[in-house]
């Protein structure tokens, strides 16, 4: 698909995850984004990282923009217009556990605990799931969920430092930069392509985006590590959270 602005034909999975990508880039108010493979490119955070320059970004935040990717269910076809790149690693681990997790249930195969690194699936009985500390090596805390995925994401995963600043691989869209308000959020929400999505968003988009989050994605838990340490929950979170001793 970022090889071509053709008329391609894709499979019908391919076609379902970018359908669903494209709701939850809507629902984040597009802080979840599927168009910044480019600025993951030149942040180049799984190779060698590098800070680009500000003008770079802004050519880039513009391509990311003017981009849109047109998708025929019926047809199985994909059309991409513009110069950005698609990148749906921000919800490929949750669309997969969400597919394991169907494949469970079909088998009847109950419960499970479905680990993809980073996120969770609590199949069929309450589980209990530690929060980690984003600069220690301990628990902040646990969770009991059931029939629930836990998504983490946090700026301790891939980052570089410079000049005292971590950058992270969580980019905000709209600045091109990753964000500093958030050293990692957690996310529970019952589908996990969900989960992921909320928490690579909030993470962008920091505390400002809880509550539109939690209009557009009912009942979510939200647990969130501040850069100074501070613990921010919501209503949801704390019915489920407990701080470890």
């Amino acid at each position: 698909i970022n090889q071509s602005q053709e008329l391609i034909e894709i499979s019908s999975q391919t076609c379902d995850l970018i359908l669903h990508a494209q709701e939850l880039q809507n629902r984040t108010e597009g802080f979840f984004h599927i168009f910044l493979g480019s600025l993951m490119d030149e942040w180049s955070f799984n190779s060698n990282p590098r800070l680009p320059s500000s003008e770079r970004i802004q050519d880039l935040i513009e391509q990311i923009a003017e981009s849109t990717i047109i998708i025929n269910r019926e047809k199985r076809s994909a059309q991409r217009t513009g110069q950005g790149k698609i990148d749906l690693g921000g919800i490929a681990k949750g669309y997969l556990v969400d597919k394991i997790i169907v494949e469970l249930e079909k088998k009847q195969i109950s419960p499970a605990l479905v680990n993809a690194g980073g996120t969770v699936f609590a199949l069929g009985k309450k589980f209990r799931v530690g929060v980690m500390h984003p600069r220690q090596e301990s628990l902040v805390g646990v969770i009991e969920v059931k029939n629930q995925a836990v998504s983490t994401s946090g700026d301790y995963y891939r980052f570089f430092e410079q000049d005292g600043i971590r950058y992270y691989h969580i980019i905000n869209p709209y600045t091109g930069y990753p964000a500093s308000y958030f050293s990692s959020v957690t996310a529970v929400y019952p589908n996990a392509a969900d989960a992921d999505a909320i928490s690579t968003a909030v993470m962008a988009g920091g505390p400002e985006l809880i509550p539109v989050v939690e209009r557009r994605f009912p009942g979510v838990a939200i647990i969130a590590i501040q850069t100074d340490e501070k613990l921010v929950m919501n209503d949801a979170a704390l019915k489920i959270f407990q701080k470890d001793s």
